[in-house]
């Protein structure tokens, strides 16, 4: 699946980020839909030349501590499965960056966070993404797509500490919004 694919729900969703985006309601936009609220402010997508998946080391970008990165921990895992890299829309702060993708995270007029990356995840929604990617996924890892068994590998683990990672990111956004 790819933000470049023009599906009716796709376009559904654009549209929906287009709306409150001129509305000033504020928007959190997680992969494929943070993708589409860089496309309503201008920014395409490109194809990556290889498929990334599995956990990444992320950390906070260029922005002050205290921004809209995370305090919690200063470098996380998160995860990723995606085909897609996309430039910054214009006027965005980047927040979160890794080694495969400048752009892992941004927030654009105070109100609005995107992401390429998922801080959500849960153990569930991996093993969904196993199950229904398995034939994407290599034997062996490489730098920039991981393994079915190194995906899993100390998962509860990750999964938890990733979970105090979204909290306290969302929990910047909220006070940010409250200004």
């Amino acid at each position: 699946m790819s933000v470049n694919d023009g599906s009716t729900g796709r376009r559904r969703s654009e549209r929906s980020c287009a709306r409150r985006s001129t509305a000033r309601s504020p928007c959190s936009a997680i992969a494929w839909a943070g993708s589409r609220l860089r496309r309503h402010w201008g920014r395409r997508s490109r194809a990556r030349p290889s498929p990334r998946s599995g956990g990444s080391t992320s950390k906070s970008a260029t922005t002050p501590p205290g921004r809209n990165g995370s305090a919690a921990a200063p470098a996380f895992t998160t995860f990723e499965w995606h085909y897609d890299a996309f430039a910054l829309p214009a006027g965005a702060t980047p927040v979160l960056t890794n080694a495969f993708n400048a752009h892992q995270a941004y927030v654009v007029a105070g109100r609005h966070i995107g992401f390429q990356c998922h801080i959500e995840m849960t153990e569930a929604l991996v093993e969904t993404w196993l199950a229904t990617g398995a034939d994407e996924l290599p034997a062996q890892s490489t730098p920039a797509t991981q393994s079915a068994a190194d995906i899993r590998r100390d998962l509860v683990a990750r999964v938890r500490r990733l979970h105090a990672v979204a909290d306290d990111v969302y929990a910047r956004w909220a006070r940010g919004l409250a200004r």
